[in-house]
């Protein structure tokens, strides 16, 4: 299954050849050749780029990474689900949807954080749900434990919001019975210590630029600001004061819309984002914010309902963002070079995709939200529950704080959903199996 599936995925690295390269991952690109990493997009996935660089230096070294993670991934999920399959007609829809769903393919050869973090993230849960699997890399062996709790805190590095898993995980395996206490402790330990370092230590050592990072982490909330302001909510003047030190209110107001907060705040012309580097106006700032956005709720739900809204598929198709095809224009002389005949054929199947009604299937994320709520009610206890809230968990931190509507910041609910989705009803397995 692994390698039919990376034959498919290679088709699609040759119509996109030599990967598809938006505005943030030519930006990492470019750090890799300065060496100077700046940590806005994590640092470890610009490193990450680097290091694929020395191996072959050409995008396309990360796309075939990525392509061939996902099969893997997949290949292994199919084997875990044939062992204890009871029926099989469940599995080979759940195999041919990696065929058919365009998401997959073209999600394999973009470079962006996003894909690598959520086949990562997938790995995981294979593991944590097939006892073979579990025994082999943490109940066994104390030591590959903790090589395997490393491995989950570098994937949880490769997105800021990596953080949820990187808290979660630990609790979970410490919270599992049905491995020896020293297995657990190794594992739990592992990742937060790993991710501690990462995030704390290696930065420093590395010098790894932050200094965007405090205004970037404002994004949303500026965007939640404007929306109180377009939509009249109430400000006091002290609160306006505050605001109007990073941008005048109004400008604000002007550039706002529910579904992106780069493009309205980045546009503004008189944004003052230096004022993030003093963390006394920080705190200043997000106290004022804080009583705003309590005070005006029914506003800030609406903006993150609207946000959640595109992210998941729905709304105006022209408001939608569910991938790229090229390369963002460069000074580096990075271009596409791909089989053209393919990527013409690929090209038309992802715009027939995107029309109403098969785009309801294609492009639409809330099914694959159902049969995660779906999986956890039907397990009871035990793997299957576990990651389940762990994948709802991420989608809902993405829901709530995410800046953006992009689709690829749900892609590790569309990779886990169906696995464990079909692991509990179309293999008809008992709650009794699953603890």
């Amino acid at each position: 299954m692994a390698l039919v599936l990376w034959i498919w995925l290679a088709v699609w690295w040759a119509g996109f050849a030599p990967a598809v390269m938006t505005f943030d991952s030519v930006d990492e690109w470019n750090q890799t050749i300065s060496g100077q990493y700046r940590n806005e997009h994590p640092f470890m996935h610009s490193m990450t780029i680097a290091l694929m660089r020395k191996m072959w230096d050409s995008p396309a070294s990360m796309a075939l990474l990525q392509t061939g993670l996902l099969a893997l991934a997949v290949g292994l999920s199919v084997r875990v689900l044939l062992r204890g399959a009871r029926r099989r007609r469940g599995l080979i829809v759940y195999a041919l949807a990696f065929f058919c769903f365009p998401v997959f393919g073209i999600y394999s050869v973009t470079i962006w954080k996003d894909v690598l973090f959520s086949i990562g993230f997938f790995l995981f849960a294979i593991v944590w749900v097939d006892r073979p699997l579990l025994n082999y890399f943490i109940g066994i062996n104390w030591k590959r434990a903790i090589a395997t709790g490393i491995g989950i805190a570098y994937f949880a590095s490769l997105r800021h919001n990596g953080v949820v898993i990187a808290a979660l995980i630990p609790v979970i395996v410490l919270l599992r019975r049905d491995l020896g206490r020293r297995n657990r402790a190794a594992l739990a330990c592992s990742v937060a210590v790993t991710y501690a370092v990462v995030q704390l230590i290696l930065p420093q050592i590395l010098h790894v630029s932050s200094k965007r990072v405090p205004f970037l982490r404002e994004l949303t909330v500026l965007q939640l600001v404007a929306a109180v302001v377009v939509n009249n909510g109430v400000i006091t003047p002290d609160e306006r004061i505050t605001i109007n030190v990073v941008s005048p209110v109004n400008q604000l107001a002007a550039h706002y819309n529910c579904y992106i907060s780069t493009s309205a705040v980045m546009s503004l012309p008189n944004l003052a984002e230096d004022v993030f580097d003093d963390p006394a106006f920080i705190e200043q700032f997000n106290t004022a914010a804080s009583h705003i956005l309590i005070r005006n709720i029914p506003i800030v739900v609406a903006d993150r309902a609207c946000m959640t809204m595109h992210m998941l598929g729905f709304g105006q198709p022209r408001w939608s963002y569910l991938y790229e095809t090229g390369i963002s224009p460069n000074t580096v002389g990075l271009s596409l070079n791909p089989v053209w005949p393919l990527r013409r054929t690929l090209l038309a199947f992802l715009a027939w995709s995107e029309e109403y009604p098969q785009r309801l299937l294609f492009w639409n994320y809330a099914p694959f939200l159902i049969m995660l709520i779906v999986a956890w009610r039907n397990a009871g206890s035990g793997p299957i529950r576990d990651i389940a809230l762990l994948v709802l968990t991420t989608a809902a931190a993405m829901c709530l704080f995410g800046p953006a509507r992009d689709h690829r910041y749900m892609f590790p609910v569309v990779l886990i959903a169906p696995f464990l989705f079909t692991y509990c009803l179309a293999l008809k397995t008992t709650k009794e199996d699953l603890k």
